[in-house]
C-alpha cells in the first residue's frame, strides 16, 4: 500500500524521511540533490506498509557521496 525511504545528514545524525511520510505514497523515484557533501557517507532505510501494518526497517545502507570526475588537462 505504500513505503517510507529515510536518509540522514551523512554525519550519522537522525533519519529524515524522503518519501512515505505521507501514508499512500508509491513514488517510484526521488532525486537527492542539496545538503549532499562529497565524501559524506550517508545513511538509507526503507520499511513497507501493508494491510498488517508497518514492516521493520530495513538493514542500513550506506552510501559514499561522490564527485564528478575531472577531465584531465589536455595534452
Amino acid at each position: 500500500m505504500s513505503y517510507e525511504l529515510q536518509v540522514d545528514n551523512g554525519r550519522g545524525g537522525n533519519f529524515t524521511s524522503l518519501i512515505g511520510y505521507d501514508v499512500y505514497s508509491l513514488e517510484t523515484s526521488y532525486t537527492l540533490s542539496y545538503n549532499i557533501t562529497a565524501g559524506g557517507i550517508y545513511r538509507f532505510r526503507c520499511r513497507s506498509l501493508n494491510i498488517n501494518g508497518w514492516s521493520e526497517w530495513s538493514e542500513t545502507t550506506y552510501i559514499k557521496a561522490a564527485t564528478i570526475p575531472s577531465r584531465p588537462p589536455a595534452p
